[in-house]
């Protein structure tokens, strides 16, 4: 019975010649209950196994004599031995190497130096495995029921599953649940919705399709979406299983929550780039200062960052600040004050005029201070790093970023200029209109940039009006309906104008749909709802309660009133209701004037 065997300690055997990994494994595995046979060579471990099958071989690759290649070749092509499963333990990065020992029938491959936690797991796993595979060879429906119970109790990060060679899920264990939110019949119904648009699942495909058709694959990561629609990243390992003529009839896998370590190592990622650009950035010294002796130690560096010579200069207080520039002497003062007589750390950027050629300097300094075992302040320590080319590169960053939004502001006031020469109306509009669809972005807390745009796409926003004549535009009565559908053209003008202008916002869709509306009635396109850009309807409310409320050529100013009751009135049907709400909020509380 399979608990029988659940119960009985397994039995590891652990193949390495070096000593050192060789107890460090069998300590370990020792301690978690396990039995282990500990052997030095690949021959050795041939000439024991058949005494004493163990449920799983630890096995190293580069070992004299016999490698671990070839062991695990004899043991598969044996058939009391076939079975075993083979973990390699290695230490070459050499994806090739791991990719051998998968074609050669190993179940995994644990990387040196050991995670002692990866170790227990994967051991843990595969023996679980193996014990499953020898029970359901031989147990009744019974015995695969009591199979899955065993699966349904793994860790909570884990799931196991089982799937045909069409790719059709037949069994996951309840624990999917727990990894990833959803119930198995859930999962079962929808799972290939729930991956994500990472490339990396399109090379966890390839491998599941690998399997599917009896070939042996290495773990691999796929990244998909949890039932909360957090993404989740999972490690998986499958393995084919045959029928007696050799044939693949299915596919079983476990699936590992991997999310957290995945994040750690990003942390990880990010933090030795950090280091990297701080090192690229500026060379970092050190000092100490005896706050019982005044006694003061620079390092080399320190002695270079500030260009002085070592063997003419004392470090001290004093010479110091002869190098401080004039402008930062009372902060750095203030500082090291604080630092000597209050035991407080400080942090601080400064300039110098470095010694050896007065060049002005900027420097980061950092201290701390150290304390004895009375817990009394002795000492105090710090860094300092030349950060002037960082400085500098950010200063001229700042510098061109500003010289090309002035470019940009003049680009667009000239646009401005040349549209007020043909319709002063048109450019006056423009600019009140730009003014209030801010003032609304403002009161909705959109993002600063979110704003910029909104401006920049309220400014411009009937350039389209360009192309209209000039008789048209400034005609004093009624239109044709030529004449409309003329002017209608304008928001698509104006598009095909800015559409190849590399704006950093999105001004030619905010200028081409300002006349759409919710319901489907406005145009050039007749968009509805959220298929809207959200600047383009707020737009869209600055804009009518500006023409509502100011004179035109065709006809007298209605007033504001009549422009705040429109869109009242049509709130949701024509007009977005937070821009609305927003709008009125303005003018109803006296917070916004033309």
């Amino acid at each position: 019975m399979y608990d029988d065997l659940k119960s009985t300690p397994s039995d590891i055997m652990v193949v390495d010649d070096a000593v050192d990994n060789l107890k460090l494994l069998t300590d370990v595995l020792t301690s978690h209950g396990y039995q282990v046979r500990a052997v030095s060579n690949g021959k050795d471990a041939l000439e024991t196994v058949n005494l004493r099958k163990p449920d799983l071989i630890l096995l190293d690759i580069k070992m004299p004599g016999m490698d671990g290649f070839e062991v695990c070749r004899r043991l598969k092509a044996d058939g009391n031995t076939r079975e075993v499963p083979v973990i390699f333990i290695t230490a070459s990065t050499d994806p090739k190497g791991a990719s051998k020992g998968l074609q050669l029938g190993a179940v995994d491959y644990i990387m040196k130096p050991f995670v002692i936690d990866e170790v227990l797991a994967r051991t843990k796993t595969h023996i679980e495995l193996y014990r499953m595979r020898r029970h359901l060879a031989r147990e009744s429906e019974e015995s695969k029921a009591r199979f899955r119970r065993l699966v349904e109790g793994l860790k909570e990060e884990y799931f196991f599953y089982a799937h045909g060679v069409d790719g059709v899920f037949n069994y996951l264990s309840p624990s999917v649940e727990e990894v990833l939110g959803y119930t198995p019949e859930e999962f079962m119904t929808h799972y290939a919705d729930y991956f994500t648009d990472n490339e990396i699942n399109q090379k966890g495909a390839a491998h599941s399709e690998a399997s599917m058709r009896g070939e042996h694959q290495p773990s691999y990561e796929v990244e998909v979406y949890r039932k909360d629609r957090k993404r989740c990243w999972l490690e998986v390992k499958e393995t084919p299983l045959f029928d007696s003529s050799g044939k693949v009839m299915a596919v079983e896998g476990i699936a590992h929550d991997i999310t957290a370590r995945k994040t750690a190592n990003e942390l990880l990622i990010a933090s030795q780039r950090r280091l990297e650009q701080a090192q690229h950035m500026g060379r970092m010294g050190n000092w100490e200062l005896d706050l019982e002796t005044k006694e003061l130690f620079w390092s080399k560096e320190i002695y270079r960052i500030f260009g002085v010579d070592p063997d003419k200069f004392t470090p001290s207080y004093e010479s110091f600040m002869d190098i401080v520039h004039p402008d930062d002497r009372q902060i750095v003062d203030q500082a090291y004050t604080w630092s000597v007589n209050k035991g407080v750390h400080y942090d601080i950027i400064h300039r110098i005029n470095r010694k050896s050629d007065g060049q002005v300097c900027y420097l980061h300094e950092h201290s701390e201070q150290v304390t004895n075992t009375q817990g009394e302040v002795v000492q105090s320590v710090g860094t300092v790093q030349d950060i002037t080319y960082k400085t500098r590169a950010e200063e001229a960053y700042r510098e061109a970023q500003q010289k090309l939004q002035d470019a940009l502001n003049q680009t667009v006031q000239a646009i401005t200029n040349t549209l007020e020469q043909r319709d002063p109306y048109t450019a006056g509009h423009q600019q009140r209109v730009a003014k209030l669809a801010v003032a609304i972005g403002k009161e909705l807390r959109l993002d600063d940039e979110v704003i910029k745009g909104l401006r920049f796409g309220g400014i411009i926003h009937d350039i389209g009006k360009i192309h209209i004549p000039a008789e048209v535009l400034n005609r004093p009565g009624k239109l044709s309906d030529d004449e409309f559908r003329i002017i209608n053209t304008h928001p698509e003008v104006g598009f095909n104008i800015i559409k190849d202008v590399d704006f950093p916002w999105p001004v030619a869709k905010i200028i081409h749909q300002h006349h759409e509306r919710l319901d489907g009635s406005g145009y050039p396109k007749g968009l509805q709802g959220e298929a809207i850009c959200f600047e383009a309807r707020i737009l869209a409310v600055a804009d009518v309660v500006e023409a509502i409320s100011s004179h035109r050529p065709y006809r007298p100013a209605l007033g504001i009133d009549v422009a705040l009751e429109e869109i009242t009135n049509n709130r949701g049907i024509l007009y977005d209701s937070e821009a609305v709400d927003a709008c009125l909020h303005l003018f109803h509380e006296n917070l916004f004037s033309w």
